[in-house]
């Protein structure tokens, strides 16, 4: 006779579900509220049900999550608010256990070595030294300092934990958008042509080295530089829009009419 796993599982995320209301109910600290005012610059574009919205996630995300410092890093509350804001604003419009499948964040003082010089899921080297990676079925591993100056400032394109983050979503299939394939491979085919040539290119040079890191290298200039991105590419744009089921350039736009 075969076993039947439905109900068992069903039961396994029921369990998990009463576990996270449990979490998300809890009174949001004070000291995290300042955390996000002070470290996380894209809390400030959210409206208030965005943020609370956003609270609720980095509560789950920081007690479901095993954190672990590595190179004689001490993780702190100020680093686990920081980095699971920053995760959690990535899949704010995703399923609320979009990042289920992930089990620990393993953090570094500042840039790391891996002494094994093993290859990456990507098929990269990791023997040069390393702001963050992400790995299949494993941890994302982030440098505290990179993760940190990500936080604080909304930069040119550039940031670590959405670009370890997003590799971990398109990896477990969080995210689901019809077509978005054929937009991803000719977006990538221009970005590798263009940085071929020498040409300066809205995305970070890197995202040429595969689809892989392209696409998250796309992620960070969506949510980092979404207007110029929108003006720039609007199909890979709107891949990514469907894909996030967010809009930041709206976001934005919508700051700059009320000054706020």
């Amino acid at each position: 006779m075969q076993f039947d796993p439905g109900p068992r599982m069903n039961f396994v995320r029921r369990l998990w579900h009463r576990r996270r209301a449990r979490r998300t109910r809890a009174p949001f600290p004070e000291a995290w509220f300042s955390t996000l005012r002070e470290d996380v610059a894209h809390y400030a574009l959210l409206d208030e049900d965005e943020r609370a919205r956003l609270r609720r996630c980095v509560a789950a995300f920081v007690s479901e999550k095993h954190w672990e410092g590595c190179g004689g890093l001490h993780i702190d509350d100020r680093i686990r608010v920081v980095i699971a804001a920053q995760a959690c604003y990535l899949a704010m419009g995703l399923a609320h256990d979009a990042y289920r499948r992930l089990k620990s964040i393993l953090v570094y003082p500042s840039a790391w070595v891996d002494p094994r010089g093993r290859k990456g899921f990507d098929g990269l080297d990791t023997s040069s030294p390393r702001l963050g990676e992400a790995w299949p079925h494993g941890p994302v591993i982030l440098s505290w300092r990179d993760a940190q100056r990500a936080g604080r400032r909304i930069e040119h394109g550039r940031n670590v934990v959405f670009h370890e983050f997003a590799h971990h979503l398109d990896m477990s299939d969080a995210m689901h958008s019809t077509g978005s394939h054929d937009v991803l491979q000719r977006a990538y085919r221009t970005h590798v042509e263009q940085t071929r040539l020498g040409r300066t290119t809205l995305l970070d040079p890197y995202g040429a080295t595969n689809e892989i890191e392209f696409f998250a290298v796309a992620t960070e200039c969506f949510f980092e530089r979404p207007a110029h991105l929108r003006n720039d590419d609007p199909h890979l744009y709107e891949m990514l829009r469907r894909c996030y089921r967010q809009d930041p350039a709206r976001r934005e736009e919508a700051i700059d009419r009320t000054g706020t």
